[in-house]
């Protein structure tokens, strides 16, 4: 999905669009919050921008002979995880507690 210009009404309203996500799912306890934006990256958003179709081509080409139904799955899996990495950034404080809990912090 090719686009011509950036800095446009889409991208101004995709930005409001994120931002509002990402701040109503803060306001939710955090296993709930990572669920709830990895459902919505891996099934509604990653599928309508084209990132979906990107992971399935990357798979095609370094693993063609892979059945389709589990190219569609690692890349519905990877939507899902890229959604909760990317969440776990806007909340720092949680992410240091749990790594404290697991002896990962610094």
């Amino acid at each position: 999905m090719a686009r011509k210009e950036h800095g446009g009404w889409r991208d101004w309203w995709e930005d409001r669009a994120l931002r509002v996500m990402i701040w109503l799912a803060l306001r939710l306890p955090v296993r709930a919050r990572l669920r709830l934006v990895g459902w919505l990256v891996s099934r509604i958003i990653g599928p309508r921008l084209g990132w979906t179709a990107r992971v399935f081509a990357n798979l095609e080409h370094v693993w063609p002979d892979l059945p389709d139904a589990q190219k569609r799955q690692i890349a519905r899996d990877c939507m899902d995880n890229v959604a909760r990495a990317f969440l776990e950034n806007y909340d720092v404080p949680e992410l240091l507690a749990r790594g404290e809990a697991y002896g990962a912090s610094g």
